[in-house]
């Protein structure tokens, strides 16, 4: 390690950008790596992610709730309860289809209508 701070500082940023271009170099080939299934496909968004991406787009819930008609906090209830509109809604203003985000609630609307159609 060199005495004076110029030298020091000159190490220190020799030494951080060799670990910088490594790092790019294993990235480079992370990404060209074929893409396995994430632990997001197939599991529903938590309520926290789906609004980050309401926020990422510009809107915030109660916001969306006002100027879709509804009462201010009535997009809440769809982050933990099935309310399709709502869904619609909020999938709406995110540009994401409403079952990307929670495929397991039209998992079980779907079998519910295989299940009704077989009974008649």
């Amino acid at each position: 390690m060199p005495r004076c701070w110029s030298s020091a500082l000159h190490f220190y940023n020799s030494v951080n950008l060799s670990v910088f271009a490594n790092l790019s170099v294993f990235w480079h080939h992370v990404l060209a790596m074929p893409r396995k299934a994430t632990a997001m496909e197939g599991r529903d968004w938590t309520p926290a992610t789906i609004v980050s991406h309401v926020w990422n787009c510009g809107w915030t819930m109660r916001r969306l709730s006002t100027e879709s008609g509804l009462r201010p906090g009535s997009l809440a209830f769809c982050l933990r309860h099935d309310w399709p509109r709502a869904e619609q809604i909020v999938a709406a203003a995110i540009g994401v289809a409403p079952e990307r985000i929670w495929p397991s609630r039209y998992a079980r609307r779907a079998q519910r209508a295989r299940r009704r159609a077989a009974a008649r």
